[in-house]
């Protein structure tokens, strides 16, 4: 069950048809990997849009959205905290091993105080190894991962 309530979205929703054709054209060339950037200010609605393409998800059963990944939510205020929640939507079994044995290096170098130059190029290299993963776990499924970021 996805997170934000979809009971009556169908009934509530008024105009932004704009806005999901352009979510929606995304998926049309399945073999490209598409974003759509939709913003404004506080209470235009921007929330109730993701609560239409939740609800309108059911009509596509191929297509997977996890639950909204909220920036309200103050473990995303950091690329780790994202990282995770990134990691929680799209997981599948063993995807990301690779990437959680590049974090535990890095805790184990901060607790033995290593150079900070040693960190560093482990924090670029883990947000490498994260990237490939999601990589292969959206390989061939077609996903929408959705933020809802402060305005």
């Amino acid at each position: 069950m996805n997170s934000l309530n979809t009971s009556g979205i169908d009934q509530w929703f008024v105009g932004r048809e704009d806005i999901l054709n352009v979510f929606n054209r995304c998926f049309v060339n399945r073999h490209m990997r598409n974003g759509v950037y939709f913003y404004g200010t506080g209470g235009l609605g921007n929330t109730w849009i993701f609560k239409k393409i939740i609800a309108d998800s059911r009509y596509f059963p191929g297509r997977f959205i996890p639950p909204v990944i909220d920036f309200f939510d103050t473990a995303n205020h950091n690329i780790r905290g994202l990282q995770n929640s990134i990691k929680k939507s799209i997981e599948t079994k063993g995807v990301f091993d690779e990437y959680d044995a590049a974090i535990s290096q890095i805790k184990e170098s901060r607790a033995e105080l290593s150079y900070l130059g040693s960190i560093a190029t482990l924090e670029g290299r883990a947000n490498s190894i994260f990237i490939e993963c999601c990589n292969k776990a959206i390989a061939g499924r077609e996903i929408a991962l959705l933020f809802d970021t402060f305005e």
